[in-house]
């Protein structure tokens, strides 16, 4: 053991190169591209299934959480629980009232949450339970 520190003792220490964090597949970006390194930072709406009291944004993140106010992630929180409650997997929506509902509640959302997140990050909106092509539920061009 001392050999092994004296031989390495007359070498000079090259600097910490770490490496690249994660990368989403699909899109190329860092994992965590909410810090403040000049990247833009993006956000997804995106219902799934998690445990209760989270929020449907993607990444997620206390950091995330603190770009809008506490009551919109109340009522993100509320509207992902009215999600987790009301969809499976297979089956599907429990009735069309319910899923009319939560869509509806989605284009109420995204507003509020587009108002919110202006000028500090950009949202994406993927609401894949829903029908796709239905104008019910698109606005506003998400």
């Amino acid at each position: 053991m001392i050999e092994n520190v004296a031989e390495h003792a007359g070498r000079s220490q090259e600097p910490d190169e770490r490496p690249d964090p994660p990368r989403f597949e699909a899109e190329g970006r860092p994992q965590h591209d909410f810090f403040a390194d000049g990247e833009v930072i993006r956000l997804r709406l995106f219902p799934d299934y998690v445990p209760a009291g989270w929020s449907p944004l993607w990444p997620s993140s206390d950091y995330t959480d603190a770009l809008i106010s506490r009551q919109l992630l109340g009522e993100l929180i509320s509207w992902q629980e009215e999600f987790s409650q009301n969809f499976h997997w297979e089956k599907g929506w429990r009735s069309k009232e319910v899923m009319e509902h939560w869509a509806a509640r989605a284009n109420e959302l995204v507003a509020e949450l587009q108002a919110e997140l202006a000028g500090k990050a950009e949202l994406e909106v993927d609401l894949w339970p829903l029908p796709q092509g239905d104008p019910s539920w698109k606005t506003k061009g998400w």
